[in-house]
């Protein structure tokens, strides 16, 4: 990775590091906030025939629209022979030298999301607790979806991204994101398979007893979306969740986690039927907040790249919370 500084955009000093064709930035002016900064080089043709100025910046840009081709004649940056054109009607000469001035976008990331990798097929992510994956109907914009959605627009307006797996708000931790439809059906084929490497922490209230152990049973959820045990093979689905204690206090347990199912609160439910509830899981029957958040992280994600091949593994530190709480 090199690393860069841009001196100074819209008068604002920034430090970058630029990733391949990106440059990622934090304002020093502002704590904690990244920008996402990409340069679109300036396009020179030379027109080897008669053809209206509109229908040239049509043939240069097919997949984007009329409207898109309007506003590059409306921002000036379009010239004709070194001169600015704003008219689409302009009828161009065998000779004439057209030219599409440099446009730089730029994206705000929130604090709470930080990108870990990307490339042309795939993003992985690190979010922070209390961010949604996806929309809700009371919250539509503030989630890892609607970011990341705007962020690869800025890299090409058609660009989208498609959901994968999902963590649940109160959580942190890695979260892998397709660019299209068919790396999707490859990385869910990886999760039905349970061939992907998934390892949590979990913060749970009470000292565990046993170092590690096995929790094994059916999960099925009701009509108010909370995940229960059930006996019912036919209702339920099996899940299967290895836990490790890493670390004690008094009160609470720190465990590593790793599970070879993925059932929707597989891990929150299978501990709180331990005895030992996640940290601020009120709804599977916590009693403790310290943290003021769930004490579930996502801190391993391995998987196949679908296109490449290649093995692919991310790790994130705990949370500084988790740490500060064991530290006493």
């Amino acid at each position: 990775m090199k690393f860069s500084v841009v001196d100074k955009f819209d008068k604002t000093c920034y430090l970058a590091l630029r990733i391949n064709h990106l440059i990622i930035d934090r304002s020093l002016g502002v704590t904690g906030q990244w920008y996402v900064i990409r340069t679109i080089k300036p396009v020179q043709t030379t027109i080897k025939q008669t053809i209206s100025l509109a229908k040239h910046l049509c043939a240069l840009y097919p997949s984007s629209s009329k409207n898109s081709i309007k506003k590059l004649l409306e921002h000036d940056r379009v010239k004709v022979n070194g001169v600015i054109t704003r008219i689409g009607k302009t009828q161009l000469q065998a000779g004439d030298r057209v030219e599409i001035g440099e446009k730089v976008f730029v994206t705000r990331l929130p604090e709470d999301l930080e990108i870990l990798y990307e490339d042309e097929h795939l993003l992985v992510i690190n979010k922070k607790a209390n961010l949604l994956t996806i929309a809700t109907e009371k919250e539509k914009e503030a989630t890892v979806y609607a970011y990341l959605s705007a962020y690869v627009k800025t890299q090409q307006p058609d660009n989208k991204i498609f959901i994968v797996h999902r963590l649940d708000k109160k959580a942190s931790g890695i979260l892998v994101f397709a660019r299209s439809e068919e790396v999707k059906r490859k990385l869910q084929a990886q999760f039905e398979k349970y061939d992907i490497e998934r390892r949590y922490i979990a913060i749970v209230e009470g000292r565990v007893k046993d170092e590690s152990g096995t929790a094994q049973n059916y999960l099925a959820e009701n009509r108010a979306y909370k995940v229960y045990v059930t006996d019912d093979k036919q209702t339920g689905k099996l899940a299967i969740t290895n836990y490790r204690v890493e670390k004690r206090t008094a009160g609470y347990t720190w465990l590593e986690i790793t599970t070879q199912t993925g059932r929707k609160h597989q891990i929150r439910v299978h501990l709180a039927g331990l005895g030992h509830p996640v940290i601020g899981d009120k709804e599977y029957g916590s009693k403790k907040n310290p943290l003021q958040r769930l004490g579930l992280h996502a801190c391993r994600l391995g998987f196949v790249h679908p296109v490449s091949g290649k093995k692919m593994t991310f790790e994130v530190d705990a949370p500084p919370a988790f740490r500060k709480m064991f530290s006493r």
